[in-house]
């Protein structure tokens, strides 16, 4: 199951209601995604991702 949260920060971090979704909802990720251009880890089960790249479809985000 993959949780998606978005956010508005240009560099999002990582949060602690995302680490207690990871665990109280036993996520396998979480897909961040905001505005900006650059792709990144916050967390092994954390990625930030730029809004452009969603059109991809949910899968895309993870690979």
């Amino acid at each position: 199951m993959y949780g998606v949260e978005v956010k508005r920060a240009d560099a999002p971090v990582m949060t602690p209601s995302m680490r207690i979704a990871l665990e109280d909802l036993a996520l396998d990720r979480i897909a961040v995604i905001y505005s900006g251009d650059r792709r990144y880890e916050l967390h092994e089960k954390v990625s930030v991702i730029p809004f452009d790249k969603i059109p991809g479809g949910m899968k895309a985000m993870f690979e």
